[in-house]
């Protein structure tokens, strides 16, 4: 019978040549990227649908965690893919009245444009 067998062999020395890049290099390949993506005709259309999305995502997490509301998950991922339309006729299984939920949602994502434009500002 033929073995498979071998013995586990040495971490290669490529892992001694590899560092984390500091904040501040980190910083400046950012700057660098955004700066070519900036500057090119791309079509953002599917990367602003993205960031919305994001955006909606952390707004309905953070109510949630400040205790807020509790939403389902199926209705959460609605109200991320479709916006605060959808709430009209998916809360009404929470107890919440949707113009509070509406109100809450909107100022938490202004709240998060905001933040997102004092460090952009620095």
């Amino acid at each position: 019978m033929v073995s498979n067998w071998q013995p586990i062999a040495d971490i290669p020395d490529l892992h001694r040549t590899l560092r984390v890049l500091t904040l501040e290099e980190d910083m400046q390949r950012w700057v660098e990227v955004r700066s070519r993506l900036e500057g090119s005709q791309l079509d953002r259309s599917h990367l602003a649908i993205w960031r919305k999305e994001r955006n909606r995502r952390f707004a309905i997490a953070t109510g949630e965690i400040e205790g807020l509301y509790t939403i389902k998950h199926g209705i959460t991922e609605q109200l991320i893919t479709e916006g605060l339309h959808g709430i009209e006729s998916s809360h009404t299984f929470e107890n919440v009245e949707s113009s509070t939920l509406r109100g809450l949602m909107t100022d938490q994502e202004e709240t998060l444009e905001l933040v997102f434009q004092m460090v952009k500002d620095k």
